[in-house]
């Protein structure tokens, strides 16, 4: 990762914040949409297919990195484990959000076109 990539997630103020940008760094804009946590098959959306499972080598580098953003920026040693374990969390929302925006800009491209 370029040095100048890691002082601008080192900058961040929040470990969601900083786990955002770690996922925009290492997933292409469009591979967090097709992705989710774990690859199972959405419970709620039956039309839904399976989305890819999420790389576990780049969840355990933004896992690594969210610890040394922790690391520097944490005052108290018990909460350094709870925030970072909360990393399945971030990402799976990053994913969430990717797959909301991709809906929404299908569903705007189709509402432009005509009825056939």
């Amino acid at each position: 990762m370029p040095t100048e990539i890691w002082a601008y997630i080192m900058k961040n103020t929040s470990d969601a914040r900083c786990c955002f940008e770690l996922t925009r760094h290492l997933w292409t804009p469009s591979e967090p949409a097709e992705r989710s946590f774990t690859g199972q098959q959405c419970r709620s959306v039956a039309s839904a297919g399976r989305n890819l499972p999420a790389t576990p080598e780049k969840v355990e580098v933004v896992k690594n990195c969210l610890a040394k953003f922790v690391d520097e920026y944490s005052a108290l040693e018990a909460l350094r484990d709870c925030r970072v374990d909360a990393v399945r969390k971030h990402v799976r929302s990053v994913f969430t959000e990717a797959g909301r925006q991709g809906k929404r800009v299908w569903d705007a491209v189709a509402q432009k076109q005509p009825d056939q």
